[in-house]
């Protein structure tokens, strides 16, 4: 199936960005199917734990708040740090940018966060 081949490869990588558009206030239907055979797939080692994970979706107008909150649940409870934002990871057409989502910087300063690497913390 394809999630296995997906399965095969992610350990080569060092995080994920998953993104879904909002159907009926949840993640599609494919994105769930996939997360849910990927992310819970007895027949694998875990080869998530540990490596970053990014989310974001986007909507018309509502339900991206609750879709997010699906969507954060596969990596957190395969041990992924959850990438963070200056804003809320959700888009919507520009002129709904004025209802609280990601404007064109913010989008910017999510992929830039996402791309560069993580700082070395102090002890």
């Amino acid at each position: 199936m394809f999630w296995d081949g997906f399965l095969d490869k992610a350990g080569q990588f060092d995080g994920f960005v998953f993104g879904s558009p909002v159907h009926f206030v949840a993640i599609s239907g494919t994105m769930k199917s996939f997360m849910d055979r990927a992310f819970f797939s007895p027949l694998h080692d875990n080869p998530f734990q540990g490596k970053i994970a990014a989310t974001v979706v986007s909507a018309r107008r509502s339900g991206t708040t609750s879709a997010l909150d699906q969507l954060n649940k596969y990596p957190v409870h395969r041990g992924m740090p959850l990438a963070s934002c200056q804003y809320w990871p959700k888009t919507m057409p520009p002129s709904d940018h004025s209802a609280g989502t990601m404007d064109g910087s913010s989008s910017r300063t999510f992929g830039l966060q996402r791309s560069a690497p993580c700082p070395a913390r102090s002890s």
